[in-house]
């Protein structure tokens, strides 16, 4: 069994979450999700989305809130980068 299936395995068995847990993950979320905007209009963004179409072929992913698709390590430096 592969490591992402043992994973899987677990989240299924595992049964319900404290609510604490549940609260805390939400709020994670809501902050990651609200940074993202926020940082899509940050300085550079454009340009590392110019620069990140070009490090590989592929359209398996998105760029948060451009719709752009591109390689999913592409997609996921410049999410992080607006994230960040």
């Amino acid at each position: 069994m592969k490591d992402f299936e043992r994973i899987a395995q677990h989240v299924v068995t595992a049964g319900p979450l404290p609510d604490g847990a549940v609260r805390a993950v939400k709020t994670f979320l809501l902050d990651t999700i609200g940074v993202g905007i926020a940082g899509s209009s940050g300085a550079g963004v454009q340009a590392l989305i110019d620069v990140a179409r070009g490090w590989g072929p592929g359209d398996e992913a998105t760029v948060w809130l451009t719709g752009e698709r591109m390689s999913a390590g592409s997609a996921a430096v410049v999410n992080a980068y607006m994230m960040h």
